[in-house]
């Protein structure tokens, strides 16, 4: 069986992500960011990323700051 850690691993390994915050719920389309990188609120688009397991498919929720690299993922993805 596939732990949590090993699929976030994977997530921030594939998508080249060392920094990340982890949120409860991603309900929404897209989420607000203040960044050390930038002079303004950044509204992020929520992306899905999906794994492919021997247990099935895992979907991580998350947003993205184009402009200092941080990730925001939904803790509650699996």
């Amino acid at each position: 069986m596939v732990t949590r850690r090993e699929v976030l691993d994977v997530f921030l390994y594939n998508l080249g992500y060392p920094e990340y915050d982890m949120v409860d719920g991603s309900q929404e389309a897209y989420a607000r960011h203040v960044c050390f990188g930038g002079n303004s609120i950044q509204v992020l688009p929520k992306e899905t990323f999906s794994l492919t397991t021997m247990e099935g498919m895992i979907y991580i929720d998350y947003y993205r700051c184009p402009v200092c690299g941080k990730v925001i993922i939904d803790k509650n993805f699996m």
